[in-house]
């Protein structure tokens, strides 16, 4: 049997299902503007880009629509929830001693909110957040 000393998870659609709560929060942001464009072009459009390149594709003032956006997203994640046997997953290797980590491209204020409405924030020894980071992914 193989045994790992540490295991690193992704937030977003390795824990929980986020995807639908970042495009509502697209959604949000938009409508604010009188915009409305497709699931499919918010993703491909606006995930894993800086805000600035966002705003100045879309014309829309900046700050007041990362305003929106956020505003969008700390509703959406007030009470996420976990994909099947995640949590059954993370007490197992806690148990056993191994450490937890979470690398994600959210903020962290989303992260933390979200893990502790999930009841999971404890099983964590580090936690990498884009706040934390200088290029996104890929």
């Amino acid at each position: 049997m193989v045994s790992y000393s540490t295991i690193l998870f992704d937030f977003d659609g390795t824990l929980t299902n986020s995807l639908e709560l970042w495009v509502q929060a697209f959604h949000r942001a938009f409508a604010k503007f009188g915009l409305s464009f497709p699931d499919d072009l918010i993703i491909s459009r606006c995930f894993y880009r800086a805000f600035e390149d966002v705003t100045r594709e879309f014309n829309v003032p900046h700050q007041e629509f990362k305003m929106h956006f956020q505003e969008g997203i700390w509703e959406s994640f007030e009470n996420p929830s976990l994909f099947p046997g995640v949590k059954n997953i993370l007490e197992d290797a806690f148990r056993v001693g191994t450490r937890i980590g979470l690398v994600t491209s959210s903020s962290r204020n989303v992260v933390e909110r979200a893990l502790e409405s999930m009841m999971i924030a404890s099983y964590f020894s580090a936690i990498v957040t884009a706040n934390d980071i200088i290029n996104f992914k890929p």
